[in-house]
């Protein structure tokens, strides 16, 4: 905690030897495919001390670093069967090589354990419920440990999930390297609002998304329609009410209240699902990205400035 502590204080003071309080020189990084372990271990600790440190992958070579800004986190939440897949298709289709998608479905957990009451219990394994509309199913740990990685230059290896055997697929993971946007998706998205550039929430009426995702689960997911609705009864109404409609109410106070001139967005999304070609919603919600791009592009030209 001391180390942590002068590391932080190294770094507020603008001091260049916060990187050696750690044990970390930056000039010496490697560049590898995979952050090592150690510094793996250092962000963990970061995090848990709210510590936020300027540090980013450094070439071995060259000792520059090798991305000149910092990546902007962009969520993009809603209820299943809002649309989201649509608005972050838009998204990309605008922005295209500047955007990574990260979807939160990724990071469901492993083994999809049913055991509630074990979750957050001293000593015990960390558990993953097989309910996809409650936070403990998501692995948000390694979500947010793989977005510190990406904000600071690292290859990160992203994990699947196998919706039909209820577990992550097996192998190392995707590689997958930063780019300008980072784009995550997700039904509790919103649980990232804190560290988000702008955030983005997709609506459309509950009952229209019910009738949307229990079509998904039937033709693709291979389920009865009576085994959606009572997934539908038993967890997704209950998730939605407790994770997703107060972001959505939250999101409205503040643009209600700043007359839009905040880093959030509503989009609605209630007509034209079936056919995306069709959506006719506003287009808006793209400008405040292109806004963030701009300023990775201006913190990469004063980079270029300081070090020619």
């Amino acid at each position: 905690m001391a180390t942590l502590a002068a590391a932080a204080a190294a770094a507020e003071n603008n001091s260049s030897d916060w990187g050696e309080t750690l044990g970390l020189n930056p000039g010496e990084v490697p560049i590898t495919l995979d952050p090592t372990p150690e510094h793996i271990e250092i962000i963990k600790a970061m995090r848990e001390h709210d510590i936020h440190l300027p540090y980013r992958c450094v070439s071995e070579e060259s000792g520059q670093e090798l991305l000149p800004y910092t990546p902007k986190i962009v969520l993009l939440f809603g209820a299943s069967g809002s649309g989201k897949d649509i608005v972050a298709d838009r998204i990309l289709a605008e922005f295209g090589d500047d955007v990574l998608h990260l979807s939160a479905d990724w990071y469901y957990g492993p083994n999809g354990l049913l055991d509630p009451e074990q979750a957050g219990a001293e000593g015990a394994e960390r558990v993953f419920l097989s309910n996809y509309d409650h936070e403990y199913s998501v692995d948000w740990e390694l979500l947010e440990l793989h977005l510190d990685l990406l904000q600071q230059g690292y290859d990160v290896r992203i994990p699947r999930y196998d919706f039909t055997t209820h577990s992550r697929e097996s192998g190392d993971g995707v590689l997958t390297s930063p780019q300008k946007i980072i784009l995550v998706t997700g039904i509790m998205a919103a649980k990232l609002q804190d560290r988000a550039d702008y955030t983005i929430g997709v609506e459309a009426d509950f009952e229209t998304c019910v009738e949307r995702r229990i079509k998904r689960d039937v033709e693709e997911r291979d389920r009865t329609r009576r085994q959606c609705i009572r997934q539908v009864e038993l967890t997704v109404e209950p998730g939605y009410k407790r994770l997703v409609l107060p972001h959505l109410q939250y999101i409205r106070k503040r643009i209600a209240a700043t007359s839009g001139k905040c880093p959030y967005m509503i989009v609605d999304n209630g007509e034209h699902y079936d056919d995306p070609s069709e959506a006719e919603f506003a287009e808006d919600f793209l400008a405040p990205i292109g806004e963030l791009i701009e300023q990775t592009e201006l913190e990469e030209q004063d980079a270029k400035l300081r070090d020619p």
